[in-house]
């Protein structure tokens, strides 16, 4: 051979390169076996929380897609956890207040709030949560809570007809160590089927006086019904001779047993001249001893209810000479705390008493919800 001729030569370049599948968006099976398919190979795979790719979905990948790199060469992926997690804290035996500062300071949020007695739960606490504590959810979840509204009332009603049955009714004078402002107090015993009272002069429930109460707890929304005569005991079968001289219905708050007086009430019988006959009912909202009245002509005897929606107070009457329930007045009192004393009063502020109050029955409706229930 002429030393001197020509040898071409080939150089190898090693394999072809290859690109690098797109995989982001795919679930981690797809996403892996594109790789694989490629003739590339899956490296690291770590997890990440997202908000917008959906769990076991590829985040992100390197080398991206379109990369040319050799055969074999390792891809890198970075698989979705879902959105991050929180822990719901558990506020089950916690005030309502509390309960909701607890999950709002978890960055979660207060969902539907019902209500439910319960005879081993306080009121206002929180009988159950729904998702339990320690349950983990994404940030912005909502928690519904279920709070107590203590033991049911279902025994508040009474016909009357049973002497024994005062025992069970909680009388004011009793509970805050006061005198008794009566002289007569019985249950079918003075007139067969009737609660009947007959007070002594009293300052009466005026600003922060107070007369005869015989009351039960309620806690939470109620509707309350009487039927009452408030006769004149020195003029049987005629309304009281003295002003004032009245009986009804009263939702108060318990406070105003060692501070000033906070109520709703409702009554009927000799009122004042601001109306023609000076008869007919009667309804005062008290706050902090300061006492607002409305009065309106009717008759002295006759049904009465006292209905509680939310904070919203409702009365209305149907008395012996009205054709039917008629809605007296309405007072919104955020005052008011949950579980009030609510019963029978009597009235006697203008002497000399002139009153014999006689309730036939107090019924408990059923619970209303808005104001169209508080009536029949």
């Amino acid at each position: 051979i002429d030393p001197r001729a020509r040898v071409d030569l080939v150089v190898s370049l090693g394999p072809a390169d290859v690109p690098v599948p797109d995989v982001v968006g795919q679930t981690q099976a797809a996403a892996e076996a594109a790789i694989t398919g490629a003739s590339l190979t899956v490296s690291n795979v770590t997890q990440q929380n997202s908000n917008s790719v959906p769990v076991g979905n590829v985040i992100s990948q390197n080398p991206t897609g379109g990369t040319m790199v050799a055969p074999g060469s390792a891809v890198d992926i970075v698989v979705s956890l879902g959105p991050a997690t929180v822990a719901v804290p558990n506020v089950v035996g916690l005030g309502q207040a509390a309960a909701e500062s607890a999950i709002t300071g978890a960055g979660l949020t207060v969902g539907n709030i019902t209500q439910q007695n319960s005879s081993s739960v306080p009121v206002g606490d929180v009988i159950s949560q729904n998702p339990i504590g320690g349950t983990q959810v994404t940030p912005g979840s909502a928690v519904d809570l279920v709070v107590s509204l203590g033991p049911a009332v279902s025994t508040f009603s009474d016909e009357f007809d049973d002497g024994t049955s005062l025992s069970d009714w909680s009388l004011r004078h009793v509970v805050e160590s006061t005198s008794q402002q009566y002289t007569t107090l019985d249950i079918d015993t003075s007139r067969a089927g009737y609660l009947t009272i007959i007070p002594t002069q009293t300052p009466g429930w005026f600003g922060g006086g107070t007369a005869p109460l015989i009351f039960k707890t309620i806690t939470g929304n109620f509707a309350v019904e009487t039927r009452v005569i408030a006769d004149s005991l020195s003029n049987p079968g005629n309304p009281p001779g003295s002003n004032f001289n009245s009986a009804g219905l009263m939702a108060r708050d318990p406070a105003g047993a060692t501070g000033p007086e906070n109520y709703i009430m409702l009554n009927t019988g000799r009122q004042d001249n601001r109306i023609p006959t000076g008869v007919g009912s009667e309804t005062k909202t008290t706050v902090n001893s300061s006492s607002t009245l409305f009065l309106d002509q009717g008759a002295n005897s006759g049904r009465l209810i006292l209905c509680r929606v939310g904070n919203t107070f409702y009365s209305f009457r149907f008395l012996d000479d009205d054709s039917d329930w008629t809605a007296t007045d309405n007072f919104v009192r955020n005052d008011l705390p949950a579980t009030l004393q609510v019963g029978m009063v009597v009235n006697a502020f203008a002497a000399p008493p002139d009153l014999r109050a006689e309730f036939d029955y107090i019924r408990l409706r059923p619970t209303p919800s808005v104001v169209g229930d508080c009536t029949p």
